[in-house]
């Protein structure tokens, strides 16, 4: 797995980390970027996010470097995480580098251990640099796309406290397609609309969410279906995050349709996979379709019970708002795999939606609960 051309990244182990991978990276490009960015809507936002939304505002076509930190999320440590912030920024490049961390909340920067790292940097391949990028992942998320003359290669973090608006989530994706800032940042938020709008693993969203393009034009070139592109890489990104979840044994996809709009169908699928009933029922290989639609309900979203229909992996469980009872055996059948694919009709309206998830286990707690120790 190569990079587009002009970009490169370097990784250093800082010692932060008791699995020896690496804590902290660089991404360079030859030439000044075009970037985008989306981020979390949470209040409480850290240092990395206003740095960067701060960048992007001023100079959204002069980028030169991303610089991100695993292990410390530089998040509510007031004007001190700020300087820390763009201390480590230029470090990197007296150009325009943006930011991005995560980590532990509320805990200054060591940042005598990440400038020591930024003088021991080292060539990193695509799946090095997604492992310094990596906290409670169980392993790198990269995709890599050829398309009409352009490289785009896409890395990603995530795997607690995923949610809507945003997630803790870490994206990057670098292509050597030749594209406009605004261009480029339209495309990012409809393609985000489609991919890490529509998963969720805990109900959590985070101070740090970062989602970043950069396009350094190299290939001299820009495919006229390009955003097709950028929405497919994100989309895959997406699930490997969602099917990533702490602590999860399987992996979830629920088309929702029959509403009258795809914003509403997304709607009822965050309310569904977010809730801890339903995860837990899949945890236990419990076809309770109940769960389900009474998840469904509570969304805020207008449907009419009677005309719901709901499959699991198949297998109808509900048809007309009433339980179909195909019978122990055929939901023993339909539950036993990590994959589990859940279909539910609402209506007869054109709005649909895919959002992905995953189950709830004991885990979860495990993980979360001793996170800071």
């Amino acid at each position: 797995m190569s990079f587009p051309q002009g970009f490169t990244a370097q990784v250093a182990r800082c010692g932060l980390k008791s699995n020896g991978d690496p804590e902290l990276a660089v991404v360079r490009s030859q030439v000044p970027c075009q970037a985008a960015g989306v981020f979390t809507t949470n209040r409480v936002a850290a240092a990395p996010v206003r740095y960067c939304q701060q960048l992007l505002r001023r100079a959204s076509d002069m980028v030169s470097a991303v610089v991100i930190n695993s292990k410390n999320a530089n998040a509510v440590t007031g004007p001190q995480g700020e300087r820390d912030c763009a201390r480590l920024a230029a470090l990197v490049d007296p150009g325009d580098v943006l930011t991005m961390s995560t980590g532990v909340i509320g805990q200054p920067m060591p940042m005598a251990v990440y400038e020591k790292g930024l003088n021991e940097l080292i060539p990193a391949e695509p799946e090095l640099l997604a492992r310094a990028m990596m906290t409670t992942d169980t392993y790198p998320k990269v995709v890599v796309r050829e398309f009409q003359g352009t490289r785009w290669l896409g890395v990603a973090k995530g795997a607690g406290m995923i949610h809507p608006d945003m997630a803790t989530l870490l994206c990057l994706v670098i292509t050597d397609a030749a594209i406009p800032a605004a261009e480029l940042q339209q495309a990012l938020n409809e393609a985000n609309q489609v991919s890490f709008q529509c998963i969720t693993v805990d109900g959590d969203t985070s101070t740090n969410d970062s989602l970043l393009v950069l396009a350094n034009g190299a290939a001299a070139c820009t495919p006229v279906e390009w955003p097709s592109i950028l929405r497919q890489v994100l989309m895959d990104l997406a699930r490997m995050v969602a099917f990533d979840g702490e602590g999860a044994r399987h992996r979830v996809t629920l088309h929702v349709s029959g509403l009258s709009r795809d914003d509403e169908a997304r709607q009822v699928g965050r309310v569904v996979l977010t809730s801890p009933l339903v995860k837990t029922a899949i945890a236990g290989k419990d076809a309770n379709w109940g769960r389900i639609l009474a998840a469904a309900g509570r969304s805020g979203v207008v449907f009419e019970p009677t005309e719901a229909a709901l499959w699991w992996n198949g297998l109808k469980l509900l048809d007309g708002g009433a339980p179909t009872n195909p019978g122990s055996e055929a939901e023993a059948r339909a539950v036993e795999g990590q994959e589990v694919e859940l279909r539910l009709q609402l209506g007869q309206g054109l709005g649909k939606a895919t959002v992905w998830s995953c189950d709830l286990t004991h885990d979860y707690v495990s993980i979360n609960g001793d996170y800071r120790t």
